[in-house]
């Protein structure tokens, strides 16, 4: 595990949240991470991942959930999504 998602399980742990919601948010942060595969994280990007998990399925409640545990991986690490004008 790399130091931004350690930091992230701790901030997590801290908050109290359940080993459940921890391994989830961490599963769904790790798949997001993979899709970006080292690319500039914008918000577009972000749209376009919502999008493809859209296409592929997933259903509404879960899309939401997964775009929580990103904007939270994310404000923990104080990161802000630019977008392209």
């Amino acid at each position: 595990m790399n130091e931004h998602l350690a930091a992230f399980v701790g901030y997590l742990t801290d908050k109290e949240k359940s080993k459940s919601t921890i391994e989830s948010y961490t599963r769904y942060v790790k798949k997001f991470l993979k899709y970006v595969d080292g690319n500039e994280i914008t918000k577009e990007l972000v749209i376009q991942y919502r999008e493809l998990l859209e296409r592929e399925g997933s259903a509404y409640s879960t899309i939401n959930l997964i775009l929580i545990s990103i904007n939270c991986y994310f404000l923990i690490l104080e990161f802000d999504l630019k977008t392209t004008d």
